[in-house]
């Protein structure tokens, strides 16, 4: 038992603090940048429109029992957001053990205000096109919204865009939050390339024990959120101190072992 404890010990004093998502710039490309702010959380009273053309307030749209994936998108972008919107929708397909709607719900919102319920249709549509096997498309929010609401959200959560006037497009972070369910952002992903592992580790943790299995908890044990990457790793210092402890705790045990046999066979030689 105090062996065990001893391992326990050593494998907590071995585990590094894991870093928070609030106030650490995360640039993908290096010209704008995710800065979020200390507690950011969707504003209330941000007025959107969904694809449909119905009224929508974001902060009730995200707001439920489980974590929300939101991701800023510029609909009409002829570079890389149509390919990593696609990546998203992609990860999301591969996430069989959490259900859309059930475990987490995914919100779209363009910062483009000249966007409207038209360009969030077309965007669903082509998506739908790439016949991703995913359930949760159709579940999906597409909102746009007035320049208003567009700026009170985006600042609210830190995500930072520009218009270049001479390229006439919008330079931005390609990055989404997952969100807890009271709406706070608890991690932005990159989302130039989002692997599943790093989406499935965000909203599990987002969900703080709501959201997940046995078999993810244990993942979360392996894996630590890096801000500056807006990807999760493998904790490799705290395997190998861990590793280290045990195989200390192992060699003390033999050594002791071994006295108490000499110990023991020295007691039976003496007359």
């Amino acid at each position: 038992m105090r062996l065990l404890l001893a391992l326990l010990v050593l494998i907590a004093a071995a585990a590094p603090a894991l870093p928070a998502s609030a106030g650490v710039p995360f640039d993908p490309f290096g010209s704008v940048a995710v800065d979020t702010p200390e507690d950011a959380r969707v504003p209330g009273g941000a007025r959107f429109t969904d694809r449909t053309g119905a009224p929508v307030d974001l902060a009730e749209v995200v707001a439920g029992d489980v974590p929300v994936v939101l991701a800023p998108v510029y609909y009409d972008c002829p570079n890389i957001c149509t390919v990593s919107t696609a990546s998203l929708v992609q990860s999301l397909s591969l996430l069989t053990a959490l259900e859309p709607g059930t475990d987490y719900r995914v919100v779209f919102f363009s910062f483009d205000p000249r966007e409207g319920p038209g360009k969030a249709r077309e965007a669903l549509a082509g998506l739908k096109e790439r016949r991703f096997d995913y359930p949760g498309l159709d579940q999906a929010r597409f909102l746009s919204g007035p320049p208003e609401s567009i700026e009170a959200v985006t600042r609210a959560l830190g995500y930072r865009y520009a218009w270049d006037e001479e390229i006439q497009q919008y330079s931005h972070a390609n990055a989404f939050a997952v969100l807890t369910p009271d709406g706070r952002v608890s991690r932005w992903i990159n989302a130039i390339s989002v692997e599943p592992t790093d989406l499935r580790l965000a909203i599990v943790e987002a969900g703080n024990g709501a959201v997940g299995d046995v078999s993810d908890f244990l993942l979360m044990l392996c894996y630590q959120y890096d801000p500056t990457t807006g990807k999760y790793g493998p904790i490799i210092d705290v395997s190998m101190k861990a590793a280290a402890g045990i195989t200390l705790a192992v060699l003390f045990g033999f050594i002791g072992l071994a006295l108490w046999r000499e110990h023991r066979n020295r007691n039976r030689r003496a007359p």
